[in-house]
């Protein structure tokens, strides 16, 4: 996200950049790698910039839930699964592949 921040910010792109809640330190902490309010947030923006996120196998993700949240049969879920089926997206195509497509 940083590497995607300082080409925006060269080319000068006229354009806001809300901070949203997502990822692992989420679920840790909230049992929700993809808390409402983000949603929310992305209902308002007219595009979103998306990077690497952690998975971890169902065992491990349990372990690293915040004790209140341990044992109460919560399943981690991938944040982007959630973010496509949010907002009926149907293809994830790296804006670098487009570029090399668009050269050959």
């Amino acid at each position: 996200m940083d590497a995607a921040r300082i080409v925006l910010d060269k080319i000068k792109l006229d354009a806001d950049y809300p901070h949203a809640d997502i990822g692992w330190e989420f679920w840790k902490r909230e049992a929700n790698p993809l808390p409402d309010r983000t949603i929310d947030l992305l209902k308002q923006c007219d595009c979103a910039l998306f990077g690497a996120i952690t998975s971890l196998p169902k065992e491990e993700a349990e372990r690293e839930l915040d004790p209140r949240f341990q044992g109460k049969g919560l399943i981690y879920n991938s944040p982007i699964v959630r973010l496509r089926q949010e907002f009926n997206l149907r293809t994830n195509l790296s804006p670098v592949q487009g570029i090399f497509r668009a050269i050959r």
